[in-house]
């Protein structure tokens, strides 16, 4: 019922807004694939599938009352063998934000739907989705004191539901409800120089009951007492919160810990840009993006039914020349469930390289050759599997050819590797060769009222 009524208010804040401009971009995409290994499991099933669906965006941000970024996907995959089921892929993500005229009043919403393995402790990807939803509403207030301080209050719900998807294997759904209040006194240093004391108090509760076995579902409160600093220039992003974070059980249990965030990006020049991020302390379901607005969702929070407790390590560096473009990324995660025997280590790579053949050979349009590789490493010790460790490693090579500024065909060459090591038995290696060829048809334009 509160997720419904607080659904309710997004969609009524989007169809009551009268926008000045809106840019729109829809994508039509359609792919068959051949795999000698469509499965993904130690079965090799050989064969065919064919995908096909399509992607949106829709964004306002001309900075009227209202703005809004919003984005989603809805496809369908069919295979040739019986016995895979067929997959039916969705996702939408939308940051609402709602400013009344000379009023120190802001609403922000949220609406978040992706997909999550379903068995997160297995490497394939094929039949291994569940839904998660993420509905939240913030509303906030800010109190003028001088043309340089200000007082903020801000109150939020947010509703994690997994319950209308496939149930969840080897650990509970992670749905569950979060109340919370913030009070913060904010100074602005300089046009773009601010600093702030926040006090955060936040309620949880699991809508599984609780595991006595492996302590999952275990409702908490959270209290947060930190200092953030923001810098918001023309080159340099930082965000950096320093405190302390105190939770406390239902089972009159409490850790404190320390809460540090460094958020820093950097552009080096005209073509490239540098950005690092370290966090230690209780994981969250929200995080922020730098100079913005907009909240992107971690719906991996939920995944051991706990609490979280962190450190986590990121490195991301772009390139973006006139005939080549590339991403670096690496993560380091190490999680701790503070409350039960469960830990993970999370580390991952991932690198994009483009090269702008459209550029070289003077055609019209954008066509391009790209390879990518991503590598991921999961470690576990815990109670809910036997499994200890998981490595999965993809490589990809497309060829993306543009008949037309909307239209182009693709082709795609993957290796995915992936081995799973489980406690007291050998390991065990999956891999697959898969040929992709598509096409996609994807215009965008803007609305101006």
């Amino acid at each position: 019922m509160k997720k419904t009524i607080l659904f309710s208010i997004i969609l009524l804040l989007f169809v009551s807004h009268h926008a000045e401009a809106v840019d729109w971009r829809y994508t039509l995409f359609s792919n068959i694939r051949y795999s000698d290994n469509l499965s993904q499991t130690l079965d090799e099933i050989e064969g065919y599938a064919l995908n096909a669906g399509i992607t949106f965006s829709l964004n306002d941000e001309s900075g009227t009352e209202f703005s809004y970024t919003t984005s989603g996907l809805l496809g369908a995959t069919t295979f040739s063998e019986e016995i895979i089921d067929n997959q039916y892929i969705r996702g939408f993500n939308g940051n609402f934000l709602y400013h009344p005229k000379n009023t120190n009043f802001t609403l922000l919403a949220v609406e978040n739907i992706a997909q999550v393995p379903q068995d997160r402790f297995v490497t394939q990807e094929i039949n291994n989705i569940r839904d998660v939803e993420v509905t939240a509403i913030k509303p906030s207030y800010f109190l003028k004191l001088t043309g340089a301080d200000q007082l903020n209050f801000d109150y939020s719900i947010v509703i994690v539901d997994a319950s209308d998807s496939n149930a969840t294997i080897n650990a509970q759904d992670g749905s569950r409800q979060l109340n919370e209040y913030s009070f913060s006194y904010e100074h602005q240093i300089s046009a773009i120089n601010s600093l702030s004391i926040i006090g955060r108090k936040s309620d949880t509760d699991y809508d599984d009951p609780f595991d006595l076995v492996n302590l999952t579902g275990v409702d908490y409160e959270q209290e947060d007492v930190f200092a953030r600093w923001i810098i918001n220039g023309q080159s340099n992003l930082l965000r950096f919160d320093a405190g302390v974070s105190t939770v406390k059980t239902k089972l009159d249990r409490t850790i404190e810990v320390d809460l540090i965030q460094l958020l820093y990006r950097r552009q080096l020049n005209r073509t490239q840009a540098l950005s690092l991020t370290f966090r230690k302390g209780f994981d969250s379901i929200f995080n922020f993006e730098l100079g913005t607005n907009n909240i992107n969702v971690n719906n991996r929070s939920g995944d051991f039914g706990n609490t979280l407790n962190l450190k986590e390590h990121r490195v991301d560096y772009e390139i973006n020349e006139d005939f080549f473009t590339g991403r670096l990324s690496y993560f380091n995660v190490d999680l701790d469930t503070a409350l039960s025997p469960n830990s993970e280590i999370r580390k991952g790579a991932d690198l994009r390289l483009t090269y702008r053949l459209s550029r070289v050979l003077g055609m019209p349009f954008d066509t391009n050759i790209t390879f990518s590789y991503f590598n991921s490493r999961n470690e576990f010790d815990s109670t809910l599997t036997q499994v200890t460790k998981n490595e999965v490693e993809s490589y990809n090579l497309f060829l993306n050819y543009f008949i037309s500024q909307d239209t182009f065909l693709f082709l795609q060459l993957q290796q995915r590797n992936s081995d799973s090591f489980i406690l007291d038995t050998p390991s065990a290696s999956i891999d697959s060769k898969t040929l992709f060829v598509g096409i996609s048809y994807s215009p965008n334009g803007r609305i101006e009222n």
